[in-house]
């Protein structure tokens, strides 16, 4: 983890996806997510949290980064 995203375990989220150097990690979320007003993760530390709204999230940083989302239908 720390090697690739810069981060310890326990504490990745995908604002990680800002550094990540190589794009070969995978955003994937549950589809449960995706129906919620608001997203909350890690701010990168095993100490802080933060929440966003989740369609800024999707619609505006997911974009942003690069990546595509992948979602897990449960």
């Amino acid at each position: 983890m720390d090697q690739m995203l810069g981060t310890k375990i326990g504490a990745a989220t995908v604002f990680c996806a800002l550094l990540e150097t190589v794009d070969k990690d995978q955003i994937v979320f549950d589809n449960d997510v995706l129906e919620e007003e608001w997203y909350g993760c890690s701010d990168e530390t095993t100490r802080g949290y933060m929440k966003l709204k989740t369609d800024y999230f999707f619609h505006m940083f997911l974009p942003y980064t690069q990546h595509e989302l992948h979602v897990v239908v449960v």
